[in-house]
């Protein structure tokens, strides 16, 4: 280590030649001292290197270097030698060009004075920064093997969809215990691993769909980590519209529970198959009451829960499609303000007490989903800005038109996506301009869900 500032030094007094010379003007120090003395300043600046040199320091230095000014800095070297610092490549290339050592030469001898100081030097740590960082390590072993541990003994309910097997409940490999419905049944949406009445042990809610019509009506049940039946809610039932009668075979389309500080329910979304009406459940999470029905005119595409209005109370918003027989219906929306309401008088549709709507909107269909004969549905629903809400509709050919509504749902603007877009100057005669994009602005309101394919003209928001 000591060879390679010795060489350093040498290359830098062979390469200047330096010796003594009295400049011509007394005012200006010579540029550099002769070699007898260049040892006592050596000397001098390696006593003072316990106080290190900065990156800035260094820089200056080596600018002075190649201005032809130079100036020894012993402490910084000695600290390359130890490999107590890892100079940057400019200034390993300053150093050997003042020194007149082939940069790959001088890159060599620090590599092999690196090497043989890693092996001789004791490790040196600053003790308390040592400690926090031990701790800190002790810490994330920690946390990983509780982690592990958690895993290992967590609850999981195993269910494969459009299966027939029971569910599984499960703690790591462990299968703790299956159920099977009393019926054929089938399973189309995940379980809910959910906190039921608040003693801090997870139920399981499953909605077991009749895997023929034979088979109904399908169940919903909940069941406590030990397999105990907490509740259990059958659904289906026969619906008829004027002379049309739709059997009792419904599957599970959405299983969700809403918990907010104000609202806990659940809801469960239930498609008839093979036609169009929708069943939706609300069920107290406690009890497994059934809090009250709703038969939708049409698939059920979105759930969304927010206070619209920020009177306190919770609105639950269904976005989907009406379309009653035949027609390729509109896009819809129901909004129910909370707690929920059952109706006086029985639907227009259906005939029969439900749930009653606080809202209900259609928005209009255009010329390309007309063109096409497609059933455009609502399929998202998000808060966007501050007071609105935005409500996507697609349709089967994922063509989207975006609405955007204000805090007491009258619309802001509309935006067609590229998609649709490029479909509709594909298909039509024209080409899409923000005037025909304005004219889908208007939405209709209704009190209560009407039949879309009528063609029923309602309130102009």
């Amino acid at each position: 280590m000591s060879s390679l500032r010795g060489r350093v030094v040498k290359r830098l007094l062979q390469a200047r030649q330096l010796t003594r010379s009295v400049a011509a003007d007394e005012a200006t120090p010579p540029p550099f001292d002769a070699p007898n003395q260049l040892g006592e300043r050596l000397l001098k600046i390696r006593k003072d290197a316990g106080s290190g040199v900065s990156q800035e320091r260094f820089a200056k230095l080596m600018d002075d270097h190649l201005a032809g000014e130079p100036a020894l800095d012993q402490p910084m070297i000695s600290r390359y030698e130890r490999g107590e610092r890892e100079p940057k490549p400019e200034y390993l290339e300053a150093y050997a060009k003042v020194a007149g050592i082939e940069l790959s030469e001088l890159t060599k001898l620090r590599s092999s004075a690196d090497c043989l100081h890693v092996a001789s030097r004791p490790l040196r740590f600053p003790l308390v920064p040592s400690i926090a960082l031990l701790l800190l390590a002790a810490l994330l072993v920690i946390w990983f093997l509780t982690q592990q541990q958690a895993g290992a003994h967590q609850l999981e309910a195993i269910y494969e969809v459009g299966s027939t097997k029971p569910l599984r409940l499960v703690r790591g490999d462990h299968v703790l215990w299956q159920y099977e419905a009393d019926r054929p049944s089938i399973m189309h949406v995940p379980p809910l691993m959910t906190d039921l009445d608040g003693d801090g042990s997870k139920e399981i809610v499953a909605s077991f769909d009749p895997l023929t019509p034979e088979d109904a009506p399908g169940r919903i049940v909940a069941l406590s980590s030990t397999k105990d039946l907490r509740w259990a809610e059958s659904f289906g039932g026969v619906a008829a519209m004027g002379t049309r009668v739709f059997g009792n075979h419904y599957f599970t389309h959405w299983l969700k529970r809403f918990k907010t500080e104000s609202s806990d329910f659940i809801v469960a979304v239930l498609a008839h198959q093979p036609h169009f009406p929708s069943l939706v459940l609300i069920i107290d999470p406690t009890s497994g009451q059934l809090i009250g029905d709703y038969l939708h005119p049409g698939r059920i595409e979105a759930l969304y829960l927010t206070d619209l209005n920020l009177n306190g109370r919770d609105e639950l918003l269904l976005g989907g499609i009406n379309n009653p027989g035949q027609g390729p219906g509109r896009p819809s929306l129901a909004i129910f303000e909370l707690p929920f309401v059952q109706a006086t008088e029985p639907d227009a549709i259906f005939g029969r007490l439900q749930l009653r709507e606080t809202q209900y909107f259609l928005f209009p269909r255009n010329d390309l989903f007309d063109l096409s004969m497609s059933v455009p549905a609502v399929k998202g629903i998000r808060r966007g800005g501050v007071g609105q809400y935005s409500f996507d509709i697609n349709d089967p050919e994922g063509r989207a038109i975006s609405w955007t509504l204000d805090r007491w749902l009258r619309p802001l603007g509309v935006y067609p996506s590229d998609t649709f877009s490029m479909a509709h100057n594909e298909k039509l005669d024209h080409l899409l301009g923000q005037e025909e994009i304005d004219s889908w602005l208007p939405i209709d309101r209704f009190e209560r869900a009407p039949n879309a394919n009528w063609n029923l003209g309602g309130q102009d928001r």
